[in-house]
């Protein structure tokens, strides 16, 4: 808040930030909204124990996926580091360009994720990967991580390999990344939508708050 008070004024005249988790905000401050699903991943030493708790439909699916992928060509998942931001702008525009196509223009403005790499990702508060296949990019993601927690935010997939279920496969690495690094939690950054309660997500309480809002003058 005392970050966004700053800025307010030369980035932006007012703010809206919905659905902030209570457990970060307090449950006093702000108004409660709907629930979030979080999936847990401190009870897992490991991806196989995480797959050995979903349902066993669920577990042959991203096994028979997991092969498929495999029998294609070289699988590479990377996350990069806080050094990479050059390299994540490289492939911004395709992650873009997928989500405009698959969601009827995107409903983001133009720079803003450019503008949020250059800022968080050498922060290390941005988190970015991309699933790749013989070199070619399948998936990417760029979301958030702090303090062991990540927080799902952006996500498209070439469909030029819809066969492959890279959305699907990336999801799976990047929980296995997950446990390996120590993460304790998966935010999906959703109200309580089925598909995220299909991997077994815990509820989650949150609340919308904004800053005071700045005196305004005729410009």
């Amino acid at each position: 808040m005392t970050e966004l008070r700053r800025r307010q004024g030369s980035w932006f005249d007012v703010c809206s930030l919905p659905r902030i988790r209570e457990d970060c905000l307090g449950s006093d401050l702000g108004t409660p909204c709907d629930v979030a699903p979080v999936l847990r991943l401190a009870p897992y030493p490991d991806f196989e124990a995480y797959l050995a708790a979903r349902s066993p439909k669920l577990r042959a699916t991203v096994r028979r996926q997991r092969r498929r992928l495999a029998a294609a060509g070289e699988v590479e998942f990377r996350v990069h580091g806080t050094g990479e931001t050059e390299s994540v702008l490289a492939w911004l525009p395709r992650l873009e360009e997928a989500r405009k196509q698959r969601w009827k223009g995107g409903g983001l403005w133009p720079g803003y994720l450019a503008g949020l790499v250059r800022e968080g990702l050498p922060a290390g508060v941005v988190h970015a990967s991309v699933l790749r296949l013989d070199g070619a990019d399948l998936a990417w993601d760029l979301s958030f991580y702090l303090g062991g927690a990540y927080y799902g935010y952006i996500k498209a997939f070439d469909p030029a390999f819809r066969d492959l279920s890279p959305g699907s496969l990336h999801f799976c690495r990047l929980v296995e990344w997950l446990i390996a690094n120590g993460a304790h939690s998966f935010d999906f950054m959703l109200g309580a939508e089925a598909s995220a309660s299909r991997s077994r997500a815990a509820p989650c309480r949150a609340r919308s708050a904004a800053p005071p809002r700045m005196g305004s003058t005729d410009c």
